[in-house]
């Protein structure tokens, strides 16, 4: 009993440290970093639940930059911020990310994803110290994505991180359902012309199998994200808005 009531007393006190330290970069980011980095949240400042689980954070509204703006109505990340531990990022409603330029959008029913803490996160959102990040580790496992649209379903696993300008870079490998409806979606957005479509659509038609255990094809393939271009195996999709760091 006594050894119970201490290894309770050491996970409570160790579950608040992580609390402290957690709304300490929270007040950091939504008060400090982000403003510099011209990034408006459109909701309150996120809020730390979830004890005696892992912390919780939650957030309300969406978020905005001068090239994309992203709506949902409630983002959950769970998950103790520590080295080699699981940390898992979910929208279970509509995801709208929208470019500002452009107009045009990409609408998600629902988005979960699980990414492996790093041995070392950046120090700050600072150019500086996301550079510094990026030369000494510059990616982040990610365990597993899923997400859908429409009759669409996307599960995914690889790695993300940062190139030397600092944008976005992936690969994952995924399997995709009702990727003839994910190409139309490109199509309607604007983001791909009808004749590459068509070249797109015949080409994962050739990759597809059949799921013998849900009858539906699937087409199993690397998607990846390369100097601001998104590719759905050898396709050309579309091209990533550039990240602006503060100084």
């Amino acid at each position: 009993l006594i050894v119970f009531a201490l290894l309770a007393a050491s996970y409570s006190g160790a579950w608040f440290y992580a609390a402290y330290e957690i709304n300490k970069a929270i007040e950091q980011f939504y008060y400090q970093d982000a403003p510099a980095m011209n990034i408006e949240f459109l909701g309150e400042k996120p809020t730390l639940t979830g004890f005696p689980a892992p912390p919780t954070i939650n957030y309300e509204g969406g978020f905005k930059t001068s090239n994309i703006t992203v709506n949902f109505d409630h983002l959950k990340i769970t998950g103790f911020p520590l080295p080699q531990l699981p940390v898992s990022l979910q929208i279970d409603n509509t995801l709208i990310i929208e470019d500002n330029n452009t107009k045009k959008s990409l609408y998600l029913d629902y988005l979960l994803l699980t990414v492996t803490v790093p041995n070392e996160l950046p120090n700050s959102s600072k150019k500086s110290d996301i550079s510094v990040w990026q030369k000494n580790i510059g990616e982040i496992d990610i365990e597993h994505l899923k997400t859908a649209q429409k009759n669409m379903t996307l599960y995914a696993n690889g790695k993300i991180g940062l190139d030397e300008e600092l944008q976005p870079t992936f690969q994952m490998n995924s399997v995709i359902t009702g990727y003839t409806e994910l190409i139309q979606f490109f199509v309607q957005s604007g983001n791909l012309k009808p004749l590459p479509a068509s070249i797109a659509t015949s080409a994962l038609n050739a990759l597809a199998r059949e799921n013998p255990e849900t009858g539906v094809a699937e087409v199993i393939l690397l998607a990846h994200l390369q100097n601001r271009t998104f590719y759905l195996g050898p396709v050309r999709i579309t091209e990533a808005p550039y990240i602006e760091w503060s100084d």
